[in-house]
Parts: structure tokens; C-alpha cells; sequence
């Protein structure tokens, strides 16, 4: 757990895709980074910025983009040069980064130091409450972040985590848990529906195969990327024509499936009306906050945070079962209650839960797409939150961004 003054949290950047407020390749919103440098810099010294998930858009965007886009970021927080820490929290988008940098520690570090790697029954507890240092000699090597860093500017501390980080503010004695929050939505643990997670590795080692597949692998996988990517834009542009392009593009699935598999009827139909119930989905007009992209935040959202919290944090961290059977965790008990910071949904918002009689706030970090909203542009869900001893605020940049 970190001890802070102060910290900003920020999520869902999706750097390297082409509508993200901060995509540089587009002189247009040059002045979206000076907005953003402005209220960075206004906030003083800080102990932590907090990249809570979504960072990198691994999913669909170019490694060479991505990673462009990432250096001019780091250029801006460098310029800025008000914090000692960053703490990068993976998301589902760059999920991959999370799995990459661990296999590089703790199967292969392990291997080149004389050490076995994990077997079976502890391979999944190695991708959860884990924590990579860029000051750790062990860690440093396999953290690229630092390369990415102006070299001629001074360079804080990176600390890579998944799923959670704690801080807590001593002056004001108040606690935060932060978290992408990709696991409170259904879409994102399917798996769930065949085998129950009855702890924290599991949802994990149970759904990595989905985010694997559909936030990266999909992504990089030629002429099929290609088609994802297509798929994507028409459903962003919306109208007769994108509904045309991906009637097209659902025409020369259907046959090459019937093709291939050698579809008859009654299959044949079944394919068809499936396809076209994806087809009713292109919007009739430009689409604002996309079935693609989050959560929707109603009840059900909300109860799924009080499981999650309940489950996957409260029994994980006050020494339940999971710590035996995961002993590389501290299995230290965490102060309660907490308030629970995630991003993911793209819509900012506060609210509170009960449990067990005591009060946990919530608050969503927003999202840095132009496309969501209302899709008019002017930063209508993008912000931050800052945390200082008054409590966790949130800095909207509504009609401040293009």
C-alpha cells in the first residue's frame, strides 16, 4: 500500500487509436495536450500519477503507433515534472503487457536465474498482486517504460501492477483501492459461465484466454485484423453506407463459412438471421457511447461492484483461503472501508455503496475517446480524478478538448 499527499488517477487513454483526444499524428488536437499539461501542472507536486488501464490500445491499434503515442505521452508527464511515481495498472486493452512482462520475471527470470518456473497449482497466482519496480534490479530489465522516457529530463519511479492498488492519504486517514475494472462487466468473463471463479487467480487465469484473443491476438493477426478494424470504423461511422460495408463484409463471411463448413439448411438460416441481427447494430447515425466500448453504469453495474469488492477483495486481502493457496501474496489485511476507483466504462460518475454497514464511495475515471458521449468531441466524458486529504475529486474536460 502506498502513502500519499496527493495523486492523480486517469484512465482509458487508448493511445495509438486515431479518435483518442491525445492522438498526435492529428495536429488538430495539439492543444488537447497543453489542456491537459495546464491542469497536470496545477495540481503542484504529487506523489503518484495513477495510469489506471486502457493506457495502450494494444487491441486494435499498430504496435509502431502505439508505442509513438506512448513516448509523447511520457513527454508531456516529463514536462510536467510534478510526481515520483507512476503506477501503471493494465486494462482489458493492454492486458497483454501485463502477460508479457510477467512470463518475462517469472518464468523466463526464473529460468535464466537457476530457478524452476511455476508448475500447475502456482502458474495462476503469478499474474494477480504482483508488483514489477522499476528500482527493483530484478525487475528493471523487462520494464520498457524508462526507454520510452525523455532522457534528458528527470525520470520518477514506474511500478507495473494488476489487478489493484492501494493508497491511503495519513492525514485524512481515508483509504482507495484502484482498479481497471474490466472483470465487473460480463463481456469480459464469459468463462465465468462454464466454471465459477472462487477466488481472485482464478477469474483471472479463467479469462485471460478471452482478453488474450480479443484485445491483442485479434488485433495482430493480418487480413483478420484487417476486417476487425473495418468492422470497427463502420460501426463508429454509422449510416447507410457503413451499414452497407459491413453487409458486405458479413456476406463474405457467410460464404466462406458455408463454404468451408459445408452449411445446409436449416443451419444455413440460423447463420443468416444471426448475421443479420449483427447487421441492426450499425447505428442509423454517428454513434455516440458504443456497445463496443464498456459498461453500461445502471443498477446492475453497481451490484456487480459490491461482488466484485466483496469476493475478489474483501475475501482475497483479509486473510481468506486465496492467501494460502497463493502464498507469494502478503495476505495482509487491508484497512476498510475504502473508496473503489475504476475506469473502464468510458462515463464518468460518483456514488456509494453499503457493505456491512459501512460506506464504500465509487467513482469512474472517464474515458479519452471522441467518439463517446454524444460524439460531439469536446471532451464530455474525458478527466481525471485528484486525491489529496479533502477526498477524491473529479477535474472534467468538458468543452475544454476538440
Amino acid at each position: 500500500m502506498s502513502e500519499i499527499k496527493k495523486a492523480i488517477v486517469i484512465s482509458d487513454l487508448h493511445l495509438g487509436k486515431v479518435d483518442g483526444y491525445h492522438f498526435s499524428r492529428d495536429s488538430r488536437y495539439a492543444d488537447n495536450r497543453k489542456t491537459l499539461f495546464t491542469l497536470l501542472k496545477s495540481f503542484g507536486q504529487v506523489d503518484e500519477i495513477i495510469l489506471n488501464g486502457d493506457i495502450l490500445d494494444l487491441a486494435m491499434a499498430g504496435l509502431d503507433v502505439v508505442y509513438a503515442e506512448l513516448k509523447v505521452f511520457f513527454q508531456l508527464l516529463a514536462e510536467v515534472g510534478n510526481h515520483r511515481r507512476i503506477v501503471y495498472l493494465p486494462g482489458n486493452h493492454d492486458h497483454h503487457f501485463w502477460r508479457m512482462l510477467g512470463e518475462q520475471i517469472q518464468i523466463h527470470g526464473n529460468i535464466m536465474d537457476g530457478k524452476p518456473p511455476p508448475g500447475h497449482d502456482q502458474y495462476a497466482c503469478r499474474f494477480v498482486d504482483q508488483r514489477y519496480s522499476s528500482l527493483n534490479p530484478v525487475h528493471a530489465p523487462h520494464i520498457i517504460f524508462p526507454h520510452l522516457w525523455p532522457r534528458a529530463l528527470s525520470m520518477p519511479e514506474f511500478v507495473i501492477k494488476y489487478p489493484h492498488h492501494l493508497v491511503k492519504v495519513p492525514s485524512s486517514n481515508t483509504n482507495y483501492m484502484i482498479t481497471h475494472g474490466h472483470f465487473l462487466e460480463d463481456l469480459f468473463k464469459p468463462v465465468n459461465y462454464l466454471i465459477e471463479p472462487n477466488r481472485l487467480a482464478q477469474l483471472e487465469a479463467f479469462n485471460n484466454v478471452w482478453l488474450e484473443a480479443f484485445d491483442y491476438y485479434l488485433g495482430h493477426s493480418d487480413e483478420l485484423s484487417n476486417q476487425g478494424r473495418e468492422l470497427e470504423k463502420r460501426f463508429l461511422e454509422g449510416g447507410k453506407e457503413a451499414k452497407e460495408k459491413v453487409s458486405a463484409i458479413l456476406d463474405s463471411v457467410y460464404r466462406n463459412m458455408k463454404k468451408t463448413i459445408g452449411f445446409r439448411f436449416p443451419m444455413t438460416c440460423l447463420v443468416r438471421f444471426v448475421l443479420k441481427q449483427v447487421l441492426k447494430l450499425v447505428p442509423k447515425e454517428k454513434m455516440g457511447q458504443s456497445i463496443m466500448r464498456g459498461a453500461e453504469v445502471n443498477d446492475k453495474l453497481i451490484t456487480s461492484i459490491q461482488e466484485y469488492i466483496e469476493k475478489y477483495i474483501l475475501n482475497r486481502y483479509q486473510g481468506s483461503h486465496e492467501s494460502k493457496e497463493c502464498p507469494q501474496s502478503s495476505g495482509k489485511e487491508i484497512p476498510t472501508p475504502f473508496s473503489f476507483i475504476f475506469g473502464h466504462t468510458h462515463i464518468p460518475f460518483s456514488d456509494h455503496l453499503e457493505i456491512d454497514g459501512l460506506n464504500y464511495p465509487i467513482h469512474n475515471t472517464g474515458g479519452w475517446i471522441r467518439s463517446d458521449g454524444d460524439a460531439s468531441g469536446n471532451g464530455k466524458y474525458a478527466g481525471i480524478i485528484f486525491i489529496d486529504e479533502k477526498g477524491a475529486h473529479w477535474h472534467s474536460m468538458e468543452g475544454k478538448l476538440k
